[in-house]
């Protein structure tokens, strides 16, 4: 009879235990959900170019959503003050020369490193459909590039929009003739 009452009183102290536990911890996550609420946003658009006449559509072309940090622009900072005059001195180079073959092997190492920033800081990569559409939705809040690299006849066509995307906000891009650029425009 005794092992009897206090298995039972074992038992009630137990149960008060656990319903405390389960209450408080019941309050506790239902304020964790309520603090890690985010108001996602969106950002949408199109790449297209006129071409003979004709506005086409690029097809199947990846569109790069990468989140720019403090630390992202710092090496992308430093990236930038290294190529820009190797790109100016290209310029007025003789095609084929010693010095022209130099100043392209340094931009493509400078490359190569921008290529590696920014596939480590990409969040999303998504193909734009056969219209030349992409939609990049549930977007956390924070500062943003758009990045759409693609060869059109052999010529590398570059088009690249910061952004700095507010909780809620929907952006739509127009990636087309008048905002298209090479290898000068990925480091504006």
């Amino acid at each position: 009879m005794i092992i009897f009452h206090n298995y039972l009183v074992n038992s009630k102290r137990t149960i008060i235990a656990c319903a405390i536990f389960l209450f408080v911890f019941g309050i506790s996550s239902r304020l964790s959900a309520q603090q890690a609420y985010v108001e996602y946003g969106s950002v949408r658009g199109q790449v297209h170019l006129v071409f003979e006449g004709f506005d086409l559509a690029l097809k199947q072309v990846p569109v790069y959503l990468i989140r720019t940090d403090e630390k992202f622009k710092t090496v992308f900072s430093a990236l930038k003050a290294q190529i820009m005059p190797l790109l100016g001195k290209k310029d007025t180079m003789t095609f084929g020369s010693p010095e022209w073959i130099t100043a392209s092997e340094n931009i493509i190492a400078v490359e190569k490193n921008r290529v590696i920033l920014f596939r480590q800081n990409t969040e999303r990569t998504i193909y734009a459909d056969n219209q030349g559409l992409f939609a990049f939705h549930d977007v956390s809040p924070g500062n943003y590039i758009i990045f759409v690299e693609g060869a059109i006849k052999g010529k590398m066509t570059i088009w690249k929009a910061h952004l700095s995307l507010k909780a809620g906000q929907h952006i739509k891009l127009d990636f087309g003739s008048h905002n298209v650029g090479d290898t000068k425009e990925v480091y504006r």
